[in-house]
């Protein structure tokens, strides 16, 4: 509170979020945010999904400037791959050799928030991914198991041969 200059000693608090919406929930136990600035250490900033809706998150205090990131699973047997997205043209992992690793990279200030998605630039949308099925959603990043399909037959209840099963009629 007496404090007239900023010496650099100040931390502001970041929030982390990451959408695990997208990943099959039992290939991993635990999400950790990974740094350099941690010595990549491998756990040691888990994260927490305390409401239960797939968006794991964690405050860390940090310094302004600069912070390069990355998420992972389960002590690093499991990392996020963005090197295909910037390949691709995206921009959410900039500290890149386009090759063998792609970082994320966000600029601290006060009151900033990240809302990624797990191993990808693009947000995370559930869907029906099949074309060929009823409901097939085109803009859907990640199969949820939704689909219908069309089961043919005769959809008119007064007709002799009506199937009540049919979901499309075979005319």
């Amino acid at each position: 509170p007496l404090a007239n200059i900023d010496d650099g000693s100040c931390l502001y608090s970041t929030i982390f979020s990451v959408d695990m919406n997208c990943e099959d929930s039992s290939s991993f136990s635990f999400v950790h945010l990974e740094s350099p600035s941690f010595g990549w250490c491998g756990g040691c900033v888990p994260m927490s999904d305390t409401n239960g809706d797939g968006v794991h998150t964690v405050t860390v205090d940090l310094p302004l400037g600069n912070f390069e990131y990355k998420y992972a699973t389960d002590n690093f047997s499991g990392q996020e791959d963005l090197v295909d997205d910037m390949i691709a043209g995206s921009s959410c992992a900039p500290v890149t050799d386009y090759n063998s690793y792609a970082n994320r990279l966000i600029t601290i200030v006060a009151s900033v928030t990240t809302s990624d998605t797990y191993g990808s630039c693009n947000a995370c949308v559930l869907g029906c991914t099949d074309s060929l099925a009823l409901n097939f959603n085109p803009i859907a990043t990640s199969d949820d198991g939704s689909c219908i399909y069309c089961n043919y037959g005769c959809m008119d209840s007064l007709a002799c041969n009506f199937d009540s099963m049919a979901t499309c009629d075979d005319g």
